[in-house]
Parts: C-alpha cells; sequence; structure tokens
C-alpha cells in the first residue's frame, strides 16, 4: 500500500499540495471508499498552473504519453486491443463535439434491446460540469457516487500494486500516477468492460494524435466535428496543424466523418485518413434537418451540423452491428449511408429530439422565481462565444415578436467568466454580435469560484488556475474595462447614452444572489440572464442553482 509520497511521485503536482497528496494516498491505515474521498484523491492529481505554464512557453509535447496510456491499461487488467468489445464511437473537434456525442448517444440508445447487441451504451465526455460523476454514464445516466468510488479505488490499487512488477511495468510509468485526465479515461473503460458496456462513444479530451482516449484501437467510426484554432500551444498555431493533430484518432479499416471545414483542414484529414486505411467523408446538413421541421433535442441551428454527423455515424454503427434500423424491413433494403435517406424512422427522429446535454444553448427557468430566466451556454472561443451569442439574440427575438412590450421592459442581464484565455477578444465578439438587438441592463463578471465563503464545490477544485489572479479578480476587471470600453465606444458611433451596471464579483454565488435579488425587486419584470464564457462557470452556476454545499 501506498505509505509515503516519495514512492510514487506526480511531476505535475506543486510542492504546496505534497501535503494534500499524503492526506488523501490510499494506505493500509485509510481505506478510503467514499466518494468525497476518491474526488479528493482525483482532484491531487490534477496538473497545477505553473506546470502547465511551463508547458505553454517551451511548447513541449509529452511523446510518451500514450505508450503511457497503453502501460496503464495493461496495469489495470486489459489489453487496449480488449476494447474493442465495446463497439467504440471516437470523436474529436474544436467545437460541438460535446453535443455530437449527446447526439450519438441518444441515436443509439433508441436501439437498445432490439437485439442482444446493444444492452448496456457507455458515454465518456468531457469536462464535467457538476460532477464528475458526469463524465462516465451509462445509459444516460451518470454511474452512482458507491459505483464511481468503488472503481476508482479498485483502479488505484490496480496501479499501486503493479508498480513493481516488470511484466507490466516500465521506466514509463514506474513510481508514476497517472495525470487528473488519464485516470479517469482509464477509470472509464475499466468501468465499462466491469459493467457489460456494448456500445461507447467516447469524445477526445484535446487534439487527437496524443489524447489519452487514443489508445483505442479500432473504433466503428470516427468524427469531426467543426475545426478551429484552440490549444494551440499543444495542437498548433494554424487549423492544418491542427486538424492533423485531430485526425490522429483515425484508424486503419475505420470509418471516419467529419462536418464541411475549411479547405485547408478538409485537405488535411483526407491525407490523413488515406495515411492511416480509413474511409473518409464529409459530412453536410442533412436535407431533412434544413426545414426546421425535425425536432432537436439540443438548441440552436449549429446543432443541426452536430446532428448531421452523429446521424452519419449512428447509422453506420447500425449497418455494422446489423441492428435494423427500420421495423418493417432489413437492412439490406435501407440506403448505404444517411445522406441518401429520405425519410427517419421513428426511433431515429426519438434519438435526435430526446438528445441532452446541459450547458449548451441551454433555457433554464429559476426553480425558486418565475420571473427569472437563465439562458446558458459554456462557449468559450471566439467561435463559440458568436454562435451562443446568436442563439441568444434569436431566442430573445422570438420573445419580442411574441410579446413586444414585456420584452421591452425585461430586465437583460450577462453573467461570464473566462480566466485564462483572451477575454478582450471573447467580450468583443459577444457584444458585437448583440449590439443592434439586445442591450444589457447589467453585467456580472465572476470568477469560477462556487461558493461565496471562497470554496469551489469538491467536483469543481480546480489547481490549473493562476490563484493569485482569482484572488485579485484580475480578469474580472480586465472584463470591466473592455465592456465599458466596447460601450462607450458604440455610444460615441451611434450617439447613444446606453448605461450597463458594471459588476465585479469574486465568486458565483454572490452573481447568483444578485440576480435572484434583481427579480424579487422587479417581480412584474421578466430578468433574462445570458451566461457565457467558460464551461467551469456554467458547471459552478448549475451547483448554486441547485443550492446544495
Amino acid at each position: 500500500m501506498f505509505s509515503a509520497v516519495s514512492k510514487f511521485s506526480t511531476p505535475s503536482i506543486s510542492n504546496s499540495a505534497i501535503g494534500l497528496i499524503t492526506k488523501h494516498l490510499y494506505s493500509t491505515s485509510i481505506k478510503m471508499k467514499t466518494y468525497d474521498e476518491a474526488v479528493n484523491t482525483l482532484n491531487n492529481l490534477q496538473t497545477n498552473f505553473a506546470t502547465i505554464q511551463q508547458v505553454r512557453l517551451s511548447g513541449n509535447k509529452n511523446m510518451d504519453t500514450l505508450l503511457q496510456m497503453f502501460e496503464y491499461s495493461k496495469r489495470i487488467g486489459y489489453d487496449a486491443a480488449e476494447y474493442d468489445k465495446l463497439n467504440l464511437l471516437h470523436v474529436t473537434g474544436t467545437k460541438g463535439k460535446g453535443s455530437t456525442c449527446a447526439f450519438i448517444h441518444s441515436l443509439i440508445s433508441q436501439y437498445k434491446n432490439c437485439t442482444d447487441k446493444v444492452t448496456k451504451v457507455g458515454l465518456y465526455t468531457s469536462p464535467h460540469l457538476k460532477s464528475v460523476r458526469e463524465r462516465i454514464c451509462i445509459d444516460g445516466k451518470p454511474i452512482s457516487e458507491e459505483k464511481f468510488a468503488q472503481y476508482f479505488f479498485e483502479v488505484y490499487e490496480l496501479l499501486e500494486n503493479t508498480n513493481d512488477d516488470p511484466s507490466v511495468t516500465t521506466e514509463l510509468t514506474k513510481d508514476q500516477r497517472p495525470a487528473y485526465f488519464k485516470f479517469l479515461t482509464l477509470l472509464s473503460f475499466y468501468v465499462f468492460m466491469k459493467e457489460g458496456v456494448d456500445a461507447a462513444v467516447y469524445e477526445v479530451g484535446i487534439g487527437g494524435e496524443l489524447d489519452s482516449t487514443n489508445i483505442i484501437h479500432k473504433p466503428i467510426a470516427c468524427g469531426v466535428s467543426s475545426i478551429a484554432l484552440d490549444h494551440t500551444f499543444v495542437l498548433g498555431n494554424t487549423v492544418e496543424e491542427i486538424s492533423w493533430n485531430k485526425s490522429g484518432i483515425f484508424k486503419n479499416g475505420s470509418s471516419a466523418f467529419s462536418v464541411v471545414q475549411q479547405p485547408g483542414s478538409e485537405k488535411v484529414l483526407r491525407e490523413r485518413a488515406a495515411e492511416k486505411g480509413s474511409s473518409f467523408e464529409v459530412v453536410d446538413i442533412h436535407p431533412l434537418l434544413k426545414d426546421n421541421n425535425i425536432k432537436l433535442g439540443v438548441d440552436g441551428d449549429v446543432q443541426k451540423i452536430n446532428a448531421s454527423l452523429a446521424l452519419a455515424m449512428s447509422y453506420k454503427f447500425l449497418k455494422q452491428l446489423d441492428i435494423p434500423i427500420y421495423e418493417d424491413r432489413p437492412n439490406s433494403e435501407v440506403p448505404d449511408t444517411i445522406k441518401e435517406v429520405t425519410e427517419f424512422p421513428g426511433k431515429i427522429l426519438a434519438g435526435l429530439a430526446k438528445a441532452h446535454i446541459d450547458g449548451r444553448s441551454q433555457t433554464l427557468p429559476d426553480s425558486e422565481l418565475e420571473n427569472l430566466t437563465w439562458y446558458i451556454d459554456g462557449s468559450h472561443t471566439v467561435e463559440s462565444i458568436h454562435r451562443s451569442s446568436n442563439w441568444w439574440k434569436t431566442t430573445m427575438l422570438a420573445k419580442k415578436e411574441k410579446t413586444p412590450e414585456k420584452f421591452n421592459d425585461s430586465i437583460k442581464v450577462v453573467l461570464f467568466n473566462q480566466q485564462s484565455r483572451n477575454i478582450e477578444e471573447l467580450l468583443t465578439e459577444l457584444y458585437k454580435t448583440l449590439e443592434d438587438t439586445v442591450v444589457f441592463d447589467q453585467a456580472i463578471f465572476s470568477t469560477n469560484v462556487t461558493w461565496a465563503n471562497n470554496k469551489y464545490d469538491i467536483n469543481l477544485v480546480s489547481m490549473n488556475v493562476d490563484d493569485k489572479k482569482v484572488d485579485e479578480l484580475e480578469m474580472q476587471k480586465r472584463s470591466a474595462i473592455t465592456f465599458e470600453t466596447l460601450q462607450a465606444e458604440t455610444n460615441k458611433e451611434k450617439n447613444t447614452n446606453e448605461i450597463t451596471k458594471i459588476n465585479v464579483l469574486h465568486d458565483i454565488e454572490t452573481g447568483a444572489n444578485l440576480v435572484r435579488d434583481l427579480a424579487k425587486q422587479n417581480p412584474e419584470k421578466d430578468i433574462d440572464v445570458f451566461v457565457c464564457g467558460s464551461l467551469h462557470l456554467v458547471g459552478g452556476l448549475l451547483v448554486v442553482l441547485d443550492g446544495t454545499k
């Protein structure tokens, strides 16, 4: 058992965290079997801010990371090729990969138990919003706290007990712990194998080529959602370089699908597919989705793109496993690809309608106040901020058309945070997209700290942010200055005098309370709140709105 930190070192964890690690290590004297203990131990596997900054500055890529994952997998009892029995679908991309996975999961789930080929459907995604258990779902539900703790410590012990076993452990992983995302990825495979999952959808964490999920041997299909510049310090400085990285998930003998990309990006994807021996198909919006007559469970026009990619991948899955797509005919009598389908069967329609993903184009009426509505999207890139702002604009315009007087009298609020990216670019995109339609009465710039007592929810602890910047509200003050500057420029240009009240706050709970107080003080008015900028902000807000500390 673990008895000393020196036996297993985690290079990504700062010296200040060593005391915490010692407290939470698994040992003969401390049998940690509770969920909270598992999450505390997991949190100490996070990469700290200083290490991330070193990687950013050096541009260093750990080329051994996949070799380590293969070895870790053997140490928990599985050769990576064994995961093929999960009938895997693997999705990468910059924007929309989470929504695509949600659609795939929902579509395949409609065919569960139609035959004995699919009885349990797994889903592995990241990041989580409220609970780390959300990352590992079976049949649409996060695994229970009890099972999470059980399987977490089984994997934890397996890694410990094999540390000195030369048959499975080399210098690649000896005396090391897999970092946070690696551990969760290993845990997901372990859980799905132990639970008898026979269809699993995997979302890539970052990139593809060196992502921890890329130990997948032979997926049934791979998908690429929209590609844009993001995580450039790891993936490359051009969309072509990023596309090369993301297409690293393509596998020989598997099918690869991509949404319509920029020409340079598509060229790279095609070349990589040919190089890897994978078929490749570009998926446009399906004709049946273009006229808005088919309900999608995830809101926003962009979801037609993600749903179309999900349809192509799910259709391939059903055909390959010979699961009857239509109830009245065998698969031998249906089109070879989904793009040739002119009428969706009931199960496909149900799958599209029942797809759900929190924190993306989500309209959430407040549980306490009838006049308060939260419009939530975790968008955090320029492109996704543009799309989420357009979603909110469309929603507000529909409200204006339906009840113009109520819309004009409503109080509009933006709740925003971004702790590490270019906030000036993000806020400029948000402001310019909305300036001709919506004027915010109030803007709230908060950190991602969950509670007013300066504590994070246990599931939302983050060691990869600069604590000094958080404490000093550096990013929030920059956001306020940026917003005020944009508004001043607009007022000068248009000869107007719009003034938004700015609030710079230390935590999400205080922000939520401010909005709720506003709703209580104005019971005759609608309070519409647009929340964006960070999935961490969205997750923290959802926890606060649930009200459970």
